[in-house]
């Protein structure tokens, strides 16, 4: 699988944002020694990989124990979140100092082209281009590591920078 190739290759302790639903999940066993779920709803095949190590509900309401993860994913769930910039501000607390979040979400100029509006606003609060999710991002004190793919989906890994609400000379009116 094409997402694998940006896993850590060390064995680490990962929380999957929204993953409960997500096949992929199945496939991190190899790459994680301690998966966490974090959903407001989790198949069983998923339930069964992070041995039932889930929060249930609003991400950026749980009790996850902070400072925990070495890598925090997020595959296709940011856009479906009311407040994004909670959320990576939560992803910053529950990192480790050298953790890293590995996050996939529409392109939003790309998705556009081709898709019809009216299948797209229905389904997603929140609409990334690479300039919006990097500000948004490294407005949390995340640094951009690489960009994986950048086509109809933006594929980003961030690292947990010391650094707090960092400004980042961003343009947000770019269309990339």
């Amino acid at each position: 699988h094409r997402d694998l190739h940006s896993f850590p290759t060390r064995r680490s302790s990962d929380l999957d944002v929204g993953g409960g639903n997500n096949p992929f999940v199945k496939l991190l066993s190899p790459y994680t020694q301690d998966l966490a779920i974090s959903d407001f709803s989790v198949t069983d095949e998923a339930k069964k990989v992070c041995a039932g190590n889930i929060f249930y509900g609003l991400f950026e309401e749980s009790s996850i124990p902070e400072n925990t993860y070495d890598v925090i994913l997020s595959f296709h769930s940011m856009e479906h979140m009311y407040e994004p910039a909670k959320v990576v501000a939560k992803m910053k607390k529950l990192l480790k100092k050298d953790g890293v979040v590995i996050v996939e979400v529409p392109n939003f100029p790309k998705v556009v082209e081709k898709t019809p509006y009216y299948s797209i606003f229905h389904q997603h609060m929140s609409m990334f281009t690479r300039s919006t999710l990097t500000y948004l991002f490294t407005r949390q004190g995340f640094k951009l590591k690489k960009i994986l793919q950048e086509e109809t989906v933006l594929h980003m890994i961030f690292e947990n920078s010391q650094e707090k609400n960092q400004e980042t000379g961003v343009d947000l009116s770019s269309k990339a």
